[in-house]
């Protein structure tokens, strides 16, 4: 018996790789918009800001039909068990370990500072911390 051959989509791979790329551009175009971010340049643009607002509208559902169709291709292939241990180890681990313990002290110490509710360093226990 042979392994039945599956057919590459490739369309949805240039959709994912579009949508990728627009995440790319959305977050550099947000040093120039009007709306409020970590940093941001002197000089805003309304271009970026329509922009912004256009990829804030549609970036998300996008990247939510593209992961549904990525899950429907998925459960074609394999058991709904094979399937979710597959996401937990690809999603679930890199979440926790990266996100979890490098990414999200990261991000918060930076967001404290850039809105001035933090003086000092992450790692100086004497800080004012002013919520």
């Amino acid at each position: 018996m042979s392994k039945p051959v599956y057919e590459r989509r490739y369309d949805i791979d240039w959709l994912r790789a579009f949508a990728m790329l627009t995440v790319f551009f959305f977050h550099n175009a947000r040093f120039f918009d009007f709306l409020d971010w970590h940093v941001k340049n002197a000089e805003r643009s309304l271009g970026m800001f329509l922009f912004v607002g256009f990829c804030d509208t549609w970036q998300m559902p996008l990247l939510m039909v593209i992961s549904g169709i990525g899950s429907w291709c998925a459960l074609e292939h394999r058991t709904a068990g094979q399937y979710l241990v597959d996401r937990v180890k690809r999603l679930l681990v890199p979440l926790y370990t990266v996100g979890l313990f490098i990414l999200i002290p990261a991000q918060y110490y930076w967001d404290r500072v850039t809105k001035g509710r933090f003086t000092g360093s992450l790692w100086d226990k004497s800080h004012q911390d002013r919520s």
